[in-house]
């Protein structure tokens, strides 16, 4: 198992944990949600050499190094309006997430496997 498959395993288990549904839906687009019936404030996380995560308008931010994945997801899927298209401005600012440019976006989206390690 390379470090990015080991990151994705091992966020599985703390997102399931802590009462979130994650599935791997590409290799390196891991879904989270609640585990509700009527799936709300669906999100998707990647990993390329640090974590980013994403609405699916798409409108992916980075997050710090520092920051608590799983509370990020946690936030982002208990938001009491359920879905958005950005992450809410209480959120972003609260854990210092910073939304990447459309050019940023397009680069991430077809970046090469040595970024996903």
């Amino acid at each position: 198992m390379n470090t990015g498959e080991a990151k994705y395993q091992n966020l599985i288990a703390a997102l399931t944990a802590a009462g979130m549904r994650a599935e791997l839906h590409n290799p390196d687009q891991l879904v989270v949600c609640t585990d509700e019936p009527v799936l709300t404030g669906r999100i998707w996380i990647t990993w390329r050499n640090q974590w980013f995560i994403s609405t699916w308008t798409p409108a992916i931010y980075s997050v710090p190094d520092d920051v608590d994945v799983v509370a990020l997801c946690l936030a982002c899927v208990s938001w009491e309006s359920g879905s958005f298209y950005t992450i809410p401005d209480k959120i972003a600012q609260q854990f210092r997430l910073v939304r990447l440019e459309q050019r940023a976006v397009e680069q991430l989206l077809t970046a090469d496997d040595s970024s996903k390690e």
